[in-house]
C-alpha cells in the first residue's frame, strides 16, 4: 500500500468532517508537516509512518511542549484510524500507546504549572500610570482595556475623526473619534458565535484618546514597538512590576472588578462570550485590608482571635 502526499490532501478534502477551514488545519497540516522530511524523499505516507518510533522522537525532539506533542499524535491517530486500511498497514497499536503516553505527561506537567498570578486591575492601572505616565499610550491601553476587554483585537483598531471620513470598504475594526463607536468583527475566537461588537466609549476615556493623538499622531489606536500584541502586553506588565502577568490575566483582572450583574452582562457582551464566563473569570483579591483598632479594644479582639482558632482546632 502506498498513499501519496496528494492521495491525503484528497483525503482530507473529501472528508465528511470538512466543513471548516480548522479541519484541515487541525488534521492534514500537522500530517505533513511532521513527515515533511520522510515525504520530500519518499512521498509515501505508509513508508514513512513504518517506524512509530522514529515519528515520536522527531516530534519530541521538535516541540517541547507536551501539549503540542499530544497534538501532533492525535492528528496522526486520527490519520491511521480514518484513511482506508491504513491502520492494516503500520503499528497502530504504538502510535495509539504515544498518545495515550502523551496524555499522562501533559497531565503531570498541568499539575506543577505555577498558578496564575492574580493582579488587581486598579494596582496594574497605578504602577502603569506610574511607571509610563498618564497620558502614555501604554496608560491609554489600560484604560481603553477597562471598557473594551478584548482579546488581542486591539493591534489593529483604525481610527477616523469624523462619521463623513469613513470608507466605503470599513476595516473589520475601527473607531469613530467623533461619536466614539468602537466597531469589530471578525475579532478572535468568538466573532461566530456573538456576532459584531459595537461598543461606545466613555467621554472621558475619549477625551484621553484625542489628547494621546494629538500629542502622537497616528492612523492605528494602538501602536506598540513589539509587533506581536501578547508579547507586547506582557512586556508592558512586566515593566510596570508584574513580571509573570500576561494578557489573560489582564482580562481576569477586568472581570474580576465589583460590578452588578447587568453590568457583567454588558462588559460580557464587550468581551466576547457568556456572562457566566464572566463570573467564572473572577479571581480571588489577595489584597490584605487593614484597620486601626483602638488601643482599649485590643485585648478583647486578640481573645475572639484565640477563640475562633481554638473552635476551628477542635472542628
Amino acid at each position: 500500500m502506498k498513499i501519496s502526499i496528494q492521495d491525503a490532501k484528497e483525503f482530507f478534502e473529501k472528508h465528511p468532517n470538512n466543513t471548516t477551514p480548522n479541519f484541515k488545519k487541525n488534521h492534514q497540516a500537522p500530517v505533513l508537516r511532521i513527515l515533511k522530511d520522510c515525504l520530500d524523499v519518499k512521498d509515501d505516507i505508509v513508508a514513512c509512518l513504518s517506524n512509530p518510533r522514529e515519528v515520536i522522537d522527531k516530534i519530541k525532539a521538535k516541540y517541547q511542549n507536551p501539549n503540542t506533542v499530544k497534538y501532533y499524535l492525535q492528528a496522526l491517530l486520527f490519520f491511521v484510524d480514518q484513511y482506508p486500511e491504513l491502520k492494516q498497514h503500520v503499528d497502530r497499536q504504538k502510535y495509539f500507546d504515544f498518545w495515550q503516553a502523551s496524555k499522562i505527561i501533559k497531565a503531570e506537567e498541568d499539575k506543577v504549572v505555577e498558578p496564575k498570578q492574580n493582579i488587581e486591575y486598579q494596582d496594574v492601572q497605578e504602577k502603569v500610570y506610574e511607571k509610563f505616565g498618564e497620558n502614555s499610550q501604554e496608560a491609554l491601553f489600560i484604560d481603553f482595556y477597562k471598557e473594551a476587554p478584548v482579546r488581542l483585537d486591539f493591534y489593529d483598531i483604525h481610527i477616523y475623526k469624523k462619521t463623513k471620513d469613513l470608507p466605503q470598504d470599513l476595516p473589520d475594526k475601527y473607531l469613530n473619534l467623533e461619536t466614539g463607536r468602537l466597531f469589530m468583527k471578525n475579532y478572535k475566537k468568538t466573532a461566530k458565535k456573538y456576532g459584531d461588537k459595537e461598543i461606545y466609549l466613555s467621554a472621558d476615556l475619549m477625551d484621553k484618546i484625542k489628547y494621546n493623538l494629538k500629542h502622537h499622531p497616528r492612523d492605528m489606536l494602538f501602536q506598540f514597538r513589539n509587533k506581536d500584541p501578547s508579547s507586547a502586553v506582557k512586556n508592558l506588565l512586566k515593566k510596570a512590576g508584574f513580571p509573570k502577568a500576561s494578557m489573560n490575566d489582564l482580562r481576569h483582572s477586568v472581570h474580576s472588578q465589583e460590578m452588578s450583574a447587568e453590568e457583567r452582562v454588558e462588559m460580557a457582551r464587550r468581551s466576547g462570550h457568556a456572562p457566566t464566563t464572566s463570573v467564572a473569570y473572577k479571581r480571588p483579591s489577595e489584597k490584605v485590608v487593614k484597620m486601626d483598632v483602638p488601643h482599649r479594644f485590643s485585648s478583647t479582639i486578640k481573645a475572639i482571635i484565640s477563640e475562633l482558632k481554638s473552635s476551628g482546632d477542635e472542628n
